[in-house]
């Protein structure tokens, strides 16, 4: 806790007793001047009682009797006047000085936790964040560099700053700089899968494109919070396909191929996969569908094509694209399981879906267009089995070949 925002609770502490003190003194003072007046009277009437019994005993005539009277009256008057304006005085000296505390503690405060809570460099820091949407090349890129740096010195444990620079320093292509901060930044806020990825990312650029053990494990640790991470999917497949390893990574690739994608990684994927795929025996059971419109498509639709037990239930394959990507061919077999424990091959037969779906969900729904196989004996395949399929809108008869 900073000594800033300790001082903060102090002053605050001090002007909530204030708060609390002030006003039970002006009930004492209430109370105490309530007590002379009642002394003053009790004082009068024994003085009066006293005039009563001198002028019976004396025989004063009612001249010389009102005379006495109105002077006791007068020296009441000036007593009680004496008292009120000793009270007067004190009283505004005492109500003085709250004023002048509150006028020099309440600035004070208000800049002790304003420095603290309020963050005065925070406008920087949201300025900053536009070098995530800046083009490659752009200059302000470099000119934020400085202010980074500066400010990572200023505020050694803020992660946003340090995961700013990452970036910067990515952009930069200053990969093994760009690690350490992305380190720096995982380091202070813990376990988090954005900072994560880049960090691996980073990694893997400084090392020249190479995976080390640490990184695998890293990859390995995001990919089990987060299945559907094409950064990190992308950058293990490459790195099995390297290492010889090609089921391992065409299995990687299918993983990836259910994430949603922009057309142009759409593309770049199913080129990857085929590149790959050319490298790994065919085994059986195989289904392979090549998928294609009959009709000008909906916008923002996907594609859907599904192995799944006979009428329906917990599908054995599932792969899915973007719709603008047809006509496409898409393979069926163990190495598209959902589920490793429960691939195509343990099925006696399947039946196959092929979807194009409008909500971007695999569950059918209104308006899809869709076609559905015929069972397909998957015990003791022979051969692949190979369905050419248009898609039309609902109302029309989808054809097979």
């Amino acid at each position: 806790m900073s000594g800033s925002f300790l001082a903060a609770c102090l002053v605050l502490a001090v002007f909530a007793g204030l708060l609390f003190l002030w006003p039970t003194g002006k009930r004492l003072r209430d109370v105490a001047r309530e007590d002379r007046r009642r002394l003053l009277a009790a004082l009068y009437q024994a003085r009066r009682g006293e005039l009563e019994r001198e002028i019976t005993v004396g025989g004063a005539d009612e001249v010389t009797a009102r005379a006495l009277q109105t002077e006791l009256d007068a020296s009441l008057l000036d007593d009680v006047a004496a008292t009120e304006g000793a009270e007067s005085q004190a009283l505004t000296a005492s109500a003085r000085w709250p004023s002048v505390v509150f006028a020099i503690l309440l600035p004070l405060l208000a800049f002790l936790i304003y420095n603290q809570i309020g963050n005065p460099e925070a406008e920087q820091l949201r300025d900053a964040r536009e070098v995530l949407e800046l083009a490659d090349g752009d200059p302000k890129i470099d000119s934020w560099l400085a202010v980074m740096e500066a400010r990572v010195e200023r505020r050694p444990k803020e992660v946003e700053s340090w995961y700013l620079l990452g970036h910067i320093l990515l952009r930069q292509q200053k990969y093994a700089r760009a690690a350490e901060a992305f380190s720096k930044a995982k380091s202070i806020v813990g376990d988090d899968i954005t900072i994560e990825t880049y960090w691996l990312q980073a990694r893997y650029l400084a090392a020249d494109r190479e995976v080390d053990e640490d990184s695998i494990k890293l990859a390995e640790s995001i990919l089990e919070r987060d299945p559907g991470n094409y950064a990190v999917l992308q950058l293990l497949s490459v790195h099995k396909a390297r290492s010889g390893d090609f089921s391992g990574s065409l299995k990687l690739l299918y993983q990836a191929q259910n994430t949603p994608l922009d057309p142009s990684r759409q593309v770049a994927l199913q080129d990857f996969i085929r590149q790959v795929r050319a490298h790994v025996p065919v085994t059986l059971p195989t289904i392979d569908v090549a998928v294609r419109a009959g009709a000008e498509l909906p916008p923002h639709a996907t594609l859907f094509v599904i192995a799944r037990p006979v009428g329906g239930g917990m599908p054995y394959a599932v792969a899915r694209h973007d719709a603008a990507l047809l006509p496409m061919e898409v393979r069926l077999d163990d190495l598209a399981s959902m589920n490793p424990a429960n691939p195509i091959s343990k099925a006696e037969s399947v039946e196959v879906v092929a979807r194009i779906s409008l909500t971007g969900q695999p569950v059918a729904g209104a308006g899809d267009w869709s076609w559905t196989s015929m069972p397909v004996v998957v015990a003791g395949m022979k051969e692949p089995v190979r369905f050419d399929v248009e898609l039309l809108p609902p109302g029309s008869s989808a054809t097979t070949e």
